[in-house]
């Protein structure tokens, strides 16, 4: 499959490269600032989707939760992202990009690293999932739309399709390493209760990493940028 995968992907590189025509306009890449808020959107979706499968699984193993009441606990914070979303669209109109998009990466960084610190309880996860959501929606969408209006008008569907692609491909892969990590702690240890509370660490940890990463990459790329 990864031989495939990589004759695949340099069949269509050369195919592109010499197209008048061209399906994706791959020059994109060679934007540092596009590619810079790229990786932070791929990073805070990653953990977006992260969250979204350990915060209710855990729910359920550790505190035997049913999965409707799992579903109701983390309702808020689904009203949060909802709401703040709006919020954060006007916020990014009357001021400038830098207050809504580095003010909601610092918030996730600093969820995660209270996260770190805290012994796993209901109220605890759920207003870690609030808080996340928080900053996820004041940051994730004007990423979006910021790196989108500094491309010229003739690129801007281009960008947009590579986010959208990202936004797919980092979703699958945040789920995907959080479960493995989840199933991998649970099958070393002695229960499946300390495997997931441990696996449960580990995720918090590689989250915080990505958190201080895409707020890294936040920073740089929207220094001295005022409109």
């Amino acid at each position: 499959l990864l031989a495939i995968v990589c004759l695949s992907g340099i069949f269509f590189l050369h195919n592109e490269k010499n197209k008048t025509n061209k399906l994706l306009e791959l020059s994109l890449f060679k934007n540092n600032q596009f590619l810079k808020l790229l990786s932070a959107f791929f990073l805070l979706q990653y953990s977006s989707l992260s969250m979204s499968y350990l915060i209710p699984n855990v729910l359920q193993i550790l505190f035997n939760q049913s999965p409707s009441l799992a579903g109701i606990l983390i309702a808020p914070a689904a009203v949060i992202d909802a709401l703040l979303s709006v919020v954060a669209g006007i916020i990014y109109d009357k001021t400038t990009p830098r207050l809504p998009i580095i003010s909601g990466c610092t918030i996730v960084g600093l969820t995660f690293f209270c996260a770190m610190l805290i012994t796993p309880n209901i109220v605890g996860l759920i207003v870690i999932y609030m808080s996340f959501m928080v900053g996820l929606s004041l940051s994730y969408s004007n990423i979006m739309t910021f790196s989108l209006s500094q491309l010229p008008v003739n690129l801007r569907n281009d960008g947009n399709a590579i986010y959208m692609t990202i936004q797919s491909y980092s979703g699958a892969v945040g789920i995907a390493l959080a479960s493995s990590i989840i199933s991998f702690m649970q099958e070393q240890r002695a229960t499946v209760i300390i495997g997931t509370k441990q696996g449960l660490e580990i995720n918090f940890w590689l989250l915080f990493l990505v958190a201080m990463a895409a707020l890294l990459l936040c920073l740089i790329t929207l220094k001295n940028k005022a409109h």
